[in-house]
C-alpha cells in the first residue's frame, strides 16, 4: 500500500467518525453509541463499494489520476 491509498483510507474513516458524531449530537443520543454507530457505517460503505457504487480505497475517485504510472 503507498502513501495516497492510506490518505484515502484515514479521509473515508474521518467521514465515518464524522457522521457517527453528527448522528450522536442530532440524535441527542449517549456517546456510547458512536462506536456502534462507526461501525454500522463502515460496513454500509463497505457493501455500496461491493455494488460498484463508490470505488475501494486505493482506486480513486472516477475522472481522478489515480498516481499510478
Amino acid at each position: 500500500m503507498d502513501q495516497r491509498d492510506a490518505i484515502e483510507r484515514v479521509v473515508w474513516t474521518v467521514v465515518a467518525g464524522a457522521l457517527a458524531a453528527a448522528v450522536v449530537v442530532l440524535a441527542d443520543i449517549s456517546a456510547w453509541w458512536a462506536p456502534a454507530l462507526l461501525a454500522a457505517i463502515n460496513y454500509a460503505l463497505v457493501w455500496v463499494r461491493a455494488k460498484t457504487a463508490l470505488p475501494s480505497p486505493g482506486e480513486g475517485l472516477p475522472g481522478l489520476p489515480t498516481g499510478e504510472a
